[in-house]
């Protein structure tokens, strides 16, 4: 299987592009950091599998989709994309330009890159896509408002596109990936964590998600329980978390 993953320089995207590669996959990885992406190729490319790398900012759409078709044309063709490009506003700043950076980032530049994946897709016949949304998407929360917003957002989106990929022609699956909370740079500093894993542990969970080509995964996958009691709970109690 050849992979893309958009939004590998750290964390969950790293740690599952790490393990592809060992597993003896085809990988395609990308970030802004031309840097970072470099230092990834260095430390993997002894492993089975081949790995690509691929400068990229999904909020620039018509660049981002310039970078996707270059990784495309290194790979071959890819069989699964995995959406994982994300920033946070997890230190608590709830300033204007900060908000706007988290929805332009996690929401208008995913659906951006989603939907011409999924077209994409849909001409060549077949794939799978993958979001990484987020368990902070199933309420709002004071301190990080625009970001779970954000990933309300993600899994909505991907819940509408996976009623399209049933009506159509092409075999596509969409999986939307609900982590808890990650041990990475994104939540470095968050308090009041519990149920944590580090990026290792929760990419092999995904890339479990993957293979099993589910609609819906939290990892760990403990956080079902916990997900189905936040979509319930009534607002008196939400409000007060």
């Amino acid at each position: 299987m050849n992979y893309a993953i958009l939004g590998a320089t750290s964390g969950i995207g790293e740690a599952l592009a790490k393990l592809l590669v060992r597993e003896g996959h085809s990988v395609g990885i990308t970030g802004r950091r031309t840097e970072r992406l470099g230092s990834i190729k260095r430390e993997i490319e002894e492993a089975p599998g081949e790995i690509y790398i691929q400068t990229m900012d999904i909020t620039k759409p018509d660049d981002a989709w310039d970078a996707y078709l270059a990784l495309e044309t290194a790979l071959g063709h890819i069989d699964i994309c995995v959406l994982n490009a994300g920033v946070s506003n997890y230190q608590g700043s709830r300033a204007v330009d900060v908000e706007a950076r988290v929805v332009q980032t996690n929401a208008v530049g995913f659906a951006a890159m989603f939907r011409r994946v999924y077209e994409r897709f849909e001409q060549q016949g077949w794939g799978h896509l993958v979001g990484v949304s987020s368990v902070a998407g199933l309420i709002g929360y004071y301190d990080s408002a625009a970001y779970c917003a954000s990933k309300a957002f993600v899994s909505n989106y991907m819940q509408g596109y996976r009623q399209l990929a049933r009506r159509s022609h092409a075999l596509i699956h969409v999986t939307d990936v609900r982590p808890g909370y990650i041990d990475t740079p994104m939540t470095e500093g968050k308090r009041n964590m519990f149920w944590v894993v580090s990026a290792d542990e929760a990419a092999k969970h995904l890339f479990k998600a993957i293979r099993r080509k589910k609609a819906r995964a939290y990892i760990p996958p403990r956080w079902m329980l916990a997900g189905w009691v936040l979509r319930h709970a009534p607002a008196w109690i939400t409000d007060r978390i």
